[in-house]
């Protein structure tokens, strides 16, 4: 009995180390921002229709291109400033249509919500020092 629970805290570990890992990777790559990014300047032709769900078009057009530039930031090596700055954007973006992307139920204002989620996480968890 005892050695199965040393073998169960070891894989967790290991488990909760590999997670670090990935997590590190994500911060420290412009992609997700990048991904994010694209995904709300594609989202812009739908915006001006009025969609159910879907966010505005100044906040989409202004979040998405502040989240480019981050990317850009951690892209060239500023990867704590490059992970604030997509942070902040990411939280601003839940703040302002999280609850309607959510509710919607539908898939791509509820894809965005979940980009802007992990990124804010992600991002967040590096920029805070949890790395």
């Amino acid at each position: 009995m005892h050695v199965q629970h040393l073998n169960l805290q070891q894989n967790i570990k290991m488990d909760y180390q590999a997670l670090r890992k990935l997590q590190r990777q994500w911060a420290t790559s412009p992609i997700p921002a990048w991904t994010f990014s694209g995904a709300l300047l594609a989202t812009l032709p739908k915006t001006r229709q009025h969609l159910h769900g879907y966010p505005g078009p100044i906040s989409t057009a202004f979040i998405g291109g502040v989240t480019a530039l981050s990317g850009y930031f951690t892209m060239t090596g500023e990867h704590h400033n490059g992970a604030g700055v997509t942070t902040a954007w990411s939280m601003g973006y839940l703040l302002i249509n999280g609850r309607k992307g959510l509710f919607s139920f539908r898939p791509w204002p509820l894809g965005l919500t979940m980009l802007a989620l992990g990124n804010m996480a992600a991002y967040g968890s590096y920029y805070a020092g949890f790395h």
